[in-house]
């Protein structure tokens, strides 16, 4: 029973995670696409 409880907490911690990700990565492609006019030197 521990063993699954913990499992649980590990997976919506790792969802988590990963939706944080995708937020963000959204939230670079809107500004990169707002960035779309200025002359930007990408490294």
């Amino acid at each position: 029973m521990a063993q699954r409880k913990e499992f649980g907490r590990r997976s919506s911690y790792a969802r988590k995670q990963v939706i944080t990700e995708e937020l963000t990565r959204i939230l670079i492609d809107q500004q990169l696409n707002e960035w779309d006019g200025w002359p930007i030197v990408r490294s």
